[in-house]
């Protein structure tokens, strides 16, 4: 039986060539929370407004912002659905400019339907001992559960929600497509 591999994925900003990011983020109506894994009400419409920093409008903007309302390039998303990620809810996204008449809607708010058991605390100690074991665990290496996805493709991992997780055969079908996606191993990520 071969294992399956997983990677976390992330979208840091390269402070070398900077970067956009969002201003703020607003409450959206319907939506309790982007990162429980649970599903959002289909009442919830889009586009949601949003502007970029003025402070960082400059810079390049990023395929996946994971922080405030998580969103994805519409390309980022096609490409994931193309690779047979199946559990992505999207809400249209308006990003606009408050000093030039710049608006785009490239972008889609995304919500992850369900969260995954997966961290294998015998071999993945949290960073700071006494911290939940769920929601927010801290984590400087973690090994994932084999067999825990059930042969998802991607989910949120219910020990640190913050984190986004998929399937090789993801990794392999988007790596290279995204400027600025990262794919870290397991092992190596700290979150």
């Amino acid at each position: 039986m071969t294992m399956e591999v997983y990677w976390m994925l992330e979208c840091l900003r390269d402070l070398d060539r900077g970067g956009r990011s969002i201003e703020s983020w607003p409450t959206v109506p319907g939506v309790e929370s982007w990162i429980s894994g649970a599903p959002i009400s289909d009442d919830v419409r889009g586009p949601i407004q949003l502007f970029w920093d003025p402070e960082d409008e400059q810079g390049p903007s990023q395929p996946m912002y994971k922080a405030g309302i998580p969103m994805m390039t519409r390309a980022l998303y096609e490409a994931l659905v193309e690779a047979g990620v199946d559990n992505l809810q999207t809400v249209p996204v308006e990003v606009s400019s408050r000093s030039t008449q710049e608006r785009t809607r490239d972008y889609v708010a995304f919500n992850v339907v369900g969260i995954v058991r997966a961290v294998d605390w015998k071999s993945s100690p949290p960073r700071y001992p006494g911290t939940p074991e769920l929601i927010a665990a801290g984590l400087n290496g973690v090994t994932l559960l084999p067999g825990a996805a059930h042969g998802l493709l991607l989910f949120r991992l219910a020990e640190n929600v913050g984190a986004i997780v998929i399937h090789n055969r993801v990794r392999m079908a988007i790596e290279g497509r995204f400027a600025g996606l990262t794919f870290v191993r397991p092992e190596d990520w700290a979150g």
